[in-house]
């Protein structure tokens, strides 16, 4: 059977699949400690006492150095220097796969695609904005730790990251609700905007045939897609070729069939 961790900034979940199908799952909260995260861990492996794991897949919001498998920061958890694939092997005993969380969800949400576009950009739009690049079903190498969302912008005359005003957080932060209790055209026109000033940056240099918007404001898509779909339309240069926008299909589980994704490409 397959093992997949999802770990997020406020919680971790664990999928188990057979024959790519999830059988079990559970969830508990995120330590913010890394000794913490793996004491409890170990601790809700009795929820896999009656399953033979062959092989793991986790996926975590942090940059990687893909030589020696450490997490290197950068991303909401703030574990560096550590060696989690050493770690959960040792109490897995088996082998266990890394990959940052937005790029495995875009290796899921593009194999739903493969049959119309071989360039499909995912974008998760929640606490933060993360993203992967998916060329002919394999992530791309040149763009592994891709991080859209620290890319600085203009925004109110003063030059911050994209996620510091286009992020589920920075929708909280301003409007004071959560994108699933806005209902107002205005407020959503508002965001779409926020959203569009990265995509005018990234567009141009990434060239993809499809942006894929999973997370917590995926979730409510159409509530702005056609804000965004005009504002593209308006602002893209003719010459460029203009993505086609779409929902995730698991907005907030693609991680973890993004781990299965992984998995079976081994």
């Amino acid at each position: 059977m397959k093992l997949a961790v999802d770990i997020g900034g406020t919680k971790v979940l664990v999928a188990i699949f057979e024959n790519d199908t999830v059988i079990n799952q559970y969830k508990f909260e995120t330590p913010k400690n890394y000794l913490d995260f793996l004491e409890e861990f170990e601790k809700s492996l009795v929820n896999l006492k009656n399953y033979q794991i062959e092989i793991a897949a986790v996926a975590i919001p942090e940059l990687i150095n893909r030589e020696t498998f450490e997490l290197l920061g950068g991303g909401n958890l703030k574990w560096q220097n550590i060696n989690i694939v050493n770690d959960l092997s040792s109490i897995l005993n088996c082998n266990v796969l890394l990959e940052n969380d937005a790029n495995l969800a875009g290796l899921s949400e593009a194999s739903y695609l493969k049959d119309r576009f071989n360039r499909v950009l995912y974008l998760t739009i929640s606490t933060g904005i993360g993203g992967g690049l998916v060329i002919n079903q394999k992530l791309s190498s040149d763009n592994l730790n891709f991080e859209p969302g620290l890319i600085k912008l203009k925004h109110n005359n003063q030059l911050i990251e994209w996620e510091k005003f286009a992020s589920g957080r920075a929708i909280v932060e301003q409007y004071h609700q959560y994108a699933k209790d806005i209902n107002d055209p205005i407020i959503w026109q508002e965001i779409a905007n926020n959203i569009l000033d990265g995509l005018m940056v990234i567009i141009p240099l990434i060239q993809p045939q499809a942006i894929v918007f999973g997370g917590s404001v995926g979730t409510y898509f159409n509530k702005y897609k056609e804000f965004l779909q005009r504002g593209l339309e308006q602002t893209i240069e003719p010459f460029l070729l203009k993505p086609v926008i779409l929902q995730a299909i698991h907005p907030e589980e693609a991680v973890v069939y993004g781990c299965l994704e992984l998995i079976n490409q081994v």
